[in-house]
C-alpha cells in the first residue's frame, strides 16, 4: 500500500467508507474529521482486511519533498557506485 497520506493527516472533512458505523441512516457515506487517529485506525484496519485474506502488507511512504533533495538523482549516483 502507498499513499501520500498528506490528504488523510489534515482535519478537512473526508468521506466515510462503507463501514456501518460509519454511514448516515439512508446508507450513503457521510462526512466525518481527519486527522491522525483516523488515518491511523482506517490504515490498521485496512491490513486487517488483507492480512485475513492472506496478504502480506507492506506499507510504502513516499520520498520527502521540498527538502532540496533530488531523490531521482540520489537515486541515480547510488546505482553508478
Amino acid at each position: 500500500m502507498t499513499s501520500a497520506f498528506s490528504q488523510h493527516l489534515s482535519r478537512d472533512p473526508l468521506l466515510a467508507h462503507q463501514d456501518d458505523s460509519q454511514t448516515a441512516d439512508d446508507g450513503r457515506a457521510r462526512e466525518q474529521p481527519g486527522g491522525e487517529e483516523i488515518a491511523a485506525m482506517a490504515l490498521r484496519k485496512s491490513v486487517r482486511v488483507l492480512k485475513k485474506m492472506g496478504k502480506r502488507v507492506v506499507v510504502v511512504a513516499p520520498p520527502p519533498s521540498g527538502s532540496g533533495v533530488d531523490i531521482g538523482r540520489c537515486l541515480k549516483l547510488r546505482a553508478e557506485g
